[in-house]
């Protein structure tokens, strides 16, 4: 009977129902506010070609194919396809990386329900997408294999990196850099038994979590080039968007406002803190001699969270940052329970303070977090309002807006661009006319249920000639009449406007398309048409 309870109580209800109850405020009161039509925008359009039978990668424009299929089946088994669906299919990826989250801390570092909730609401606060998932998720399978580093842990972390690289190459690599130096760490200062052993599983575990991407490469025709493009791309092109660091000394504070200011400073602050601690945290580890086995949750924090520093800089924004900041937060939560009892109880004063202020200057200021806007809202509905959540959406800038069926509160300039591109494609377009458009709008194409007609459907990057190309002849077999360009400079770079990034392609469009005056575009949107000798229309920004 003593048996039965340990092993019923050894079951990770807590952690279950923290993230369920968490996640379900979140659906409730957040599913149904705002809309991304750039990056989010793509990630809906992939996600619907996928579910109609498209290939990732090589029908269209895409990240690898794992967040697509995923995406894909909760369209499947909502009987839906709109951007409430894609939003629940995030979640339920959320509640993984929250229950693993959940598991670690619960495993000898938090062990009461209310310091369990308490870290829960934490990761609830800074969660975000398939990143964030995927780096608290490494921090976990971490954890288990330093603590019993058995044959079937090597090979369950090797089948863990094959299923992320399924869903981004580069947090593959990032996993398997982060699990072949711990694998050696482990051998060296925890046990010495068997490494070519668990060097071949683990590799086996690769192999075998990497089956669906492998199958895909012998089966579908052309999948592998498209594949083999891609890595080209990525490692010639496509670190072409690097952001200066935000040092908390660059910001000129008296331009700023209190709230600008400490978000400033606050992600200044955690980019010059979070490698340090790794840094500080590794040498500790690498040159203490007792009680690594207590300090397991700090030695995968360490491995995970170096591997990942790549990620956190490649693209020097608060965005990033918050993406791959778990092992850092999960790693400071850890700490008083890795030393010595007389040190706990400053440790752990220490470190939820620092949480706390951290979110308070980030999170809560930052635009990043819509949750503050969340908590906020229904507390004033309930409060000033009697209930009346409308009132208050209303309050903050939003305006009702109907989008595939969904019922979306969005934020009034975004709202009013989607109703008159709407509008102004139903005036102008026949229902069976394709469209381009370029090159940051790519979520208009399922709000407007059309098709990208060239492969590449986000322009951020230059392209070859042979490319552009290609989609420029793609443009002429297709028959397009219509496209809506913009051309800003991306991050406030001339050589990355889209005349520039795809030049070949902007001349084609110049050359045989003239402007149509309409006053329904936003500021510097361009409407045009094709010219008469070739028939043709196209909106241009």
């Amino acid at each position: 009977m003593n048996w039965r309870f340990d092993r019923l109580r050894a079951l990770p209800f807590d952690a279950v129902l923290i993230a369920v109850v968490l996640l379900a405020i979140s659906q409730i009161f957040w599913s149904h506010i705002g809309i991304n039509i750039s990056d989010g925008g793509q990630l809906w359009y992939g996600t619907i070609q996928t579910a109609l039978g498209e290939v990732p990668v090589r029908d269209f424009q895409s990240y690898d194919p794992g967040r697509y299929y995923w995406g894909a089946l909760w369209f499947k088994i909502l009987g839906d396809d709109g951007i409430k669906s894609l939003g629940f299919s995030a979640l339920a990826f959320q509640f993984i990386g929250m229950v693993l989250g959940l598991l670690v801390l619960r495993r000898r570092i938090l062990k009461t329900w209310w310091a369990l909730a308490a870290a829960g609401l934490v990761i609830w606060i800074w969660l975000g997408g398939h990143e964030s998932v995927i780096i608290i998720s490494a921090v976990y399978f971490a954890v288990l294999l330093v603590e019993k580093p058995s044959n079937l842990r090597h090979f369950s972390a090797g089948a863990f990196v094959g299923i992320v690289a399924f869903f981004g190459r580069n947090h593959g690599l990032y996993c398997a850099v982060a699990f072949s130096a711990l694998i050696l760490f482990v051998w060296l200062r925890i046990d010495r038994r068997k490494l070519p052993v668990r060097l071949c599983l683990w590799l086996l575990g690769v192999i075998v979590g990497y089956l669906p991407m492998l199958v895909m490469i012998a089966l579908i025709p052309g999948f592998l080039h498209a594949v083999i493009e891609g890595i080209k791309f990525n490692l010639y092109v496509a670190r072409r968007l690097p952001l200066p660091v935000p040092w908390p000394w660059r910001p000129d504070y008296s331009r700023l406002g209190w709230g600008a200011s400490a978000f400033v400073f606050g992600v200044g602050i955690l980019y010059l803190l979070v490698p340090i601690s790794y840094i500080v945290a590794g040498i500790h580890l690498l040159t203490t001699k007792r009680d690594l086995q207590r300090k397991t949750v700090l030695i995968a924090c360490v491995f995970v969270g170096l591997a990942f520093l790549d990620y956190t800089f490649s693209r020097a924004s608060f965005g990033y940052l918050a993406m791959t900041i778990w092992p850092a937060l999960i790693g400071l939560m850890a700490i008083p329970a890795a030393f010595d009892q007389r040190y706990k109880r400053v440790l752990t004063i220490g470190a939820w303070a620092f949480i706390l202020i951290a979110s308070r200057a980030t999170i809560w200021e930052g635009a990043w977090s819509a949750r503050s806007s969340l908590i906020k809202v229904p507390v004033k509905a309930l409060v000033r309002y009697h209930g009346n959540l409308d009132i208050a959406y209303r309050e903050y800038g939003f305006v009702r807006t109907e989008i595939r069926g969904d019922d979306l509160w969005i934020d009034t300039a975004t709202a009013k661009t989607i109703n008159d591109v709407k509008k102004l494609v139903g005036q102008k377009l026949a229902p069976d006319e394709n469209i381009l458009i370029a090159p940051y709008w790519p979520g208009f194409y399922p709000i407007l249920r059309k098709k990208s007609p060239v492969w590449e459907n986000y322009f951020l990057l230059p392209q070859s000639k042979e490319k552009q190309e290609e989609m420029i002849g793609d443009l002429e077999r297709k028959n397009v009449n219509w496209a809506i360009l913009e051309n800003p400079p991306l991050d406030g770079r001339e050589e990355l406007r889209f005349s520039n990034t795809h030049a070949y392609m902007w001349q084609y469009l110049m050359e045989n398309f003239e402007r149509v005056d309409t006053d329904l575009l936003p500021e510097g949107v361009q409407l045009r048409r094709r010219t008469e000798k070739i028939e043709r229309k196209v909106e241009a920004r």
